[in-house]
């Protein structure tokens, strides 16, 4: 994870993956990590996802207010897979509708 890290933070200082500044802040954002997993955060543009795949090999791709057509587009280009909502992500179910009892069960 250091190695992507120090990877993914050259990648944006030489303006070859455009992270997001954050509102009200200073502060950019382009990959949070969290124990073995990395989430990517940038502008959704073909430029940035090559330049992504020559960084990273990754599995699955997820959208979210992108068209299922660009999200299959951009998911050859990095040779993933297309994800769908709802997930699991470490036990606990993402895009769930979390006002249902059975989406609170705790999946292992």
């Amino acid at each position: 994870m250091a190695g992507l890290n120090i990877a993914i933070q050259e990648a944006c200082e030489k303006f070859l993956f455009h992270d997001i500044r954050l509102p009200k802040s200073d502060s950019n954002l382009s990959h949070p990590f969290y124990t073995d997993d990395a989430l990517f955060i940038g502008d959704w543009s073909q430029n940035n996802l090559k330049n992504l795949a020559r960084i990273l090999w990754c599995f699955h791709v997820f959208r979210i207010g992108v068209s299922e057509r660009k999200l299959a587009c951009n998911a050859r280009i990095l040779g993933c897979d297309v994800g769908s909502f709802p997930f699991n992500y470490l036990g606990v179910l993402v895009g769930a509708n979390m006002n249902l009892i059975k989406n609170w069960k705790l999946k292992v």
